[in-house]
C-alpha cells in the first residue's frame, strides 16, 4: 500500500500530525534520525489550551500521569544564590497557568497512540521529485549502508533547524546559537523541594 503522509522527524508537530493523521485512516510513516528516543529530560512549556488538546489524543490520564505537570513557581539562581523568584500568588494574581512537560515522553505517548509506522534510525539525505513536485525521500540508515528511496504522496519536514526538507524545497532559514544554554537533567523530587516547582 502506498505511504500518504511520510514526516520526517519525530518532534512535536511531526508525533501529533502522525496522531491525527492515522486517526483519519492515512497511512503515515515516520522517519526519525535518532535510533532510540533521547535519554535527557528535556522540559518545555506549554499553555494549558495545548496541554487539554494533547489530552484529548492522549486518552486515558497517561499525559498528566507521566508527562506534564502543572507549574506553580520558577526560581532563577546563579551560583547558588537566587536571583528572583515567580511564585504561585503571581500565577494567581495574573491569570498565567504554564505546564511543564518532559518533550521525549510526550512524543512518545502521541506516536504510541498513532496507528502509524515509526523507523527509527534513519536519515534523510535527500527528497525524491518529479516536474518539480516532491514525491518521497531518499534515506539511509545513520549506522551506514545504501541509500533507499521511499516514495510518498505528500512529505513533511519536523526534522528541526537543519533542515533537509527546507534546504532541499529553497526554503532558507538563518539558525543562530541562543544566548543562554540550558542544561536540564532528570532527578528525583528531593522531599525538601516545594512541588511543581521549576
Amino acid at each position: 500500500m502506498a505511504i500518504d503522509f511520510l514526516i520526517v522527524g519525530a518532534g512535536i508537530g511531526g508525533a501529533v500530525l502522525a496522531n491525527l493523521l492515522s486517526r483519519a485512516g492515512k497511512r503515515v510513516l515516520v522517519l526519525e534520525r535518532d535510533a532510540n528516543p533521547p535519554q535527557i529530560v528535556r522540559p518545555e512549556i506549554l499553555w494549558p489550551a495545548t496541554v487539554r488538546f494533547l489530552e484529548s489524543i492522549v486518552p486515558g490520564g497517561r499525559l498528566p500521569d507521566s508527562a506534564v505537570m502543572p507549574l506553580r513557581s520558577l526560581e532563577f539562581e546563579y551560583r547558588q544564590s537566587t536571583l528572583f523568584r515567580i511564585s504561585e500568588e503571581f500565577f494567581e494574581r495574573t491569570g498565567v497557568a504554564l505546564w511543564s512537560t518532559n518533550a521525549d515522553r510526550t512524543r512518545s505517548l502521541l506516536l504510541s497512540e498513532a496507528q502509524c509506522e515509526v523507523e527509527r534510525g534513519i536519515e534523510v539525505t535527500g527528497l525524491l521529485k518529479e516536474a518539480g513536485r516532491v514525491v518521497g525521500v531518499r534515506a539511509r540508515s545513520t549506522g551506514g549502508g545504501i541509500d533507499r528511496e521511499i516514495a510518498s504522496r505528500w512529505t513533511i519536514g519536523d526534522d528541526g533547524g537543519r533542515s533537509i526538507v527546507r534546504r532541499e524545497c529553497d526554503i532558507l532559514m538563518t539558525v543562530r546559537t541562543p544566548a543562554i544554554d540550558l542544561l536540564s537533567f532528570g532527578f528525583p523530587l528531593p522531599s525538601f523541594m516545594e512541588p511543581a516547582t521549576a
